[in-house]
């Protein structure tokens, strides 16, 4: 929807995930269409937590960040993002 307006004129800026937004407008045959701010407005990187009540919280922290960190080089991972329409390129760019 906010492609839509967009492209319509009925809203001059929005504010999404550019790896989403990209995605979302090539399928819809408008991937030249749309321009990004420079230097992005949200660069925040995204966190998991985990409780430190349980014991072995911390290795099981530790485990989930190497595994992500694992997964996200993984094809089963680049095939996960090309399956939705996200280049690969755009998701690591701000890691």
């Amino acid at each position: 929807m906010l492609i839509r307006k967009l492209l319509k004129g009925r809203n001059d800026l929005a504010a999404e995930n550019q790896a989403v937004i990209k995605a979302s407008a090539r399928k819809m045959g408008a991937g030249d269409k749309i321009r990004f701010l420079e230097p992005p407005i949200h660069t925040k990187k995204l966190y998991a937590g985990f409780s430190n009540k349980p014991k072995g919280s911390k290795k099981l922290c530790d485990d989930f960040s190497k595994s992500l960190g694992e997964f996200k080089k993984s094809e089963s991972y680049k095939a996960i993002l090309e399956k939705y329409g996200v280049k690969y390129s755009e998701m690591t760019e701000a890691d």
